[in-house]
């Protein structure tokens, strides 16, 4: 067991990872049927980030995002118009 404050390099990388996650995972809002993604966390990170590698978009190898080629909710996954709604049951 590790005490937390004597692995300050993981909370980071925790850190990371969970704003990456938050990003990616669509979050579908229960009355309307609307599906977010939740970028602040990523924004909040981005200027100590060099690359990210998403293999599961663009080309059969991936895409890099980068800081000259950001990665953000509009580079991602399109213009903002695109919803999802909830099927009427």
């Amino acid at each position: 067991m590790t005490n937390p404050r004597e692995t300050i390099c993981l909370q980071a990388a925790d850190y990371f990872l969970w704003a990456l996650q938050r990003f990616y995972e669509p979050r579908v809002h229960p009355e309307t049927g609307e599906v977010t993604h939740e970028a602040r966390y990523l924004n909040a990170i981005w200027p100590q980030v060099s690359q990210i590698h998403d293999l599961h978009f663009g080309p059969s190898h991936g895409t890099f995002f980068t800081p000259a080629n950001p990665l953000n909710l509009e580079a991602r996954f399109g213009p903002k118009s695109r919803k999802t709604k909830k099927p009427h049951v």
